[in-house]
């Protein structure tokens, strides 16, 4: 069952005095009477009109807040989806928590549109009447004074024919600007609905972050051996624009030479001279 969106409520008063009087017969369709009829359908259209700035305004600054918080919620999913690669979390599943965020946001975006996608915008003008039956009416209306504007004969040179183009044209302009109503109705109603929601969904990934461990994962050895191409380069001056030095020559000019041990004898043998030892004879 469709529902109606009212903007504001104007009294029967304040509608009247938007709306020129009719002084003519009914039956009268001189050209008089048809500017007259083209000049209430605009007027119509104007009071309409004329809350669709409100609508504008209200949906802009929504969408700036909607979309703020989707970037942001992504920004930490995508964050989180990398992480995943590289760590694992000791006391859950990385990829289950992941999994439940995004179905989250899914949802919420589902529910909120669905809640909202019958929503019509009421008329003004008309209690109880949606605006895109009046705007289908004023248009039919216009369309046929228009028509009878050519084929009308009267004393007036022909200048209301110009007149009534015009007339025409500018309410064909409001209707347009009007015609879109139902649409930007419904999507400031849903995302002023799921944009609280999307905030609810950022607070769990930062808490998952703080309150569990998060660990590396074990890289191959190929991974972390990734880095000696660059510091071979380095070595050889290629890295820094220099001509590449050979290989080869930088094994053979600095190979290990057979050492040289040199030793010193500390302590050297001391031959003591005899000392010969005489009797002395008794004399």
């Amino acid at each position: 069952m469709e529902e109606l969106y009212s903007i504001d409520n104007k009294t029967e008063s304040q509608i009247c005095s938007i709306i020129p009087v009719i002084l003519h017969d009914d039956n009268d369709f001189t050209c008089a009477r048809l500017l007259e009829n083209l000049e209430k359908n605009l007027a119509v259209a104007r009071f309409e009109a004329s809350h669709v700035v409100r609508i504008n305004s209200d949906l802009d600054n929504k969408l700036t807040e909607f979309h703020e918080t989707s970037s942001k919620l992504a920004s930490k999913v995508e964050a989180l989806e990398t992480l995943s690669e590289t760590h694992f979390c000791k006391n859950c599943d990385f990829k289950d928590f992941i999994a439940q965020i995004s179905s989250s946001w899914v949802q919420v975006n589902k529910e909120g549109y669905l809640k909202y996608h019958k929503i019509r915008v009421a008329s003004r003008m008309t209690k109880g009447l949606p605006l895109v039956q009046l705007l289908n009416k004023i248009k039919k209306e216009a369309d046929e004074i228009k028509s009878m504007l050519q084929d009308c004969e009267c004393n007036c040179d022909r200048q209301c024919v110009p007149m009534g183009f015009f007339i025409h044209e500018e309410i064909s302009r409001l209707i347009e600007c009007l015609e879109n109503c139902d649409d930007k109705v419904q999507l400031l109603l849903a995302i002023s609905e799921i944009t609280p929601k999307l905030i609810d969904l950022i607070s769990p990934i930062d808490d998952f972050i703080f309150h569990n461990e998060i660990i590396p994962l074990n890289r191959p050895i190929s991974e972390d051996l990734s880095a000696l191409p660059i510091l071979s380069k380095l070595l050889t001056g290629e890295l820094l624009g220099h001509e590449p030095m050979n290989s080869e020559h930088i094994l053979i000019t600095n190979a290990r030479k057979k050492p040289v041990f040199i030793t010193k004898k500390n302590k050297r043998k001391v031959v003591a001279p005899r000392i010969k030892i005489t009797k002395m004879r008794k004399s």
